[in-house]
Order: C-alpha cells, then structure tokens, then sequence
C-alpha cells in the first residue's frame, strides 16, 4: 500500500534516507528541518548568502592582514639590523676614541 502511494518517487526517499544517516539525524531532526524548510526556507537561503558573503569578507581580511603582519616583521627585522649596525658603529667609534686618548696620553707622557 505504501509503495502504491510512492510508486517511482521511492528513490526520493531513498535518497533522504541516506542522506539523514550520513548525517546522523534521527526522524524527530528530519521532521523539524522540514518544517523550518516549509516555513522559512526563503529567509534561511537568504541568511546563508548574507553569512557566505560575510565569511569571503572576513577571510579577505585575514589574507590582508596576515600580508600586513608579514610586511610588518620584515620592516621590524631591517629596523633591528639598522639599530644593531648603528650600535656596532658608534661602539667602534668609542673604542677608537679611546684608543686615539691612549695613545695620546702615551706619547704626552713620553715628551714630558
């Protein structure tokens, strides 16, 4: 009596029954996503492009910003090789300057 009410549309059936046990939804989930789907189903195909266009959105930003983050260590990394050439250059100038001191004192107390 049932597959005379059916007939060829069984494959239909079938089909949803397959794709709730892959889900793992029980008959009582099926019954409610039906009727959400009856009930709203516009609004909830509207909300799902409104959330797909939001994610594209928000991993565009994630790409810019993980390009700005990477722009950033680079230019942290040359201003640290700037600042440790800088410090390795005045030290050497210091130490010149005292060497140049050294030798000056050595050849003043030599005259005297």
């Amino acid at each position: 009596m049932v597959y005379e009410e059916i007939g060829a549309d069984i494959v239909h059936f079938l089909e949803l029954y397959r794709l709730s046990k892959d889900a793992h939804m029980n008959p009582r989930q099926i019954i409610n996503l039906l009727q959400i789907a009856n009930n709203d189903l516009q609004s909830v195909k509207q909300r799902y492009k409104k959330l797909q266009r939001n994610v594209d959105h928000l991993e565009s930003r994630e790409l810019d910003a993980s390009i700005t983050l990477e722009d950033l260590k680079i230019q942290k990394y040359k201003a640290d090789a700037r600042f440790l050439q800088l410090t390795l250059s005045e030290r050497a100038k210091k130490d010149d300057s005292l060497a140049q001191t050294k030798h000056d004192t050595k050849c003043h107390s030599k005259r005297v």
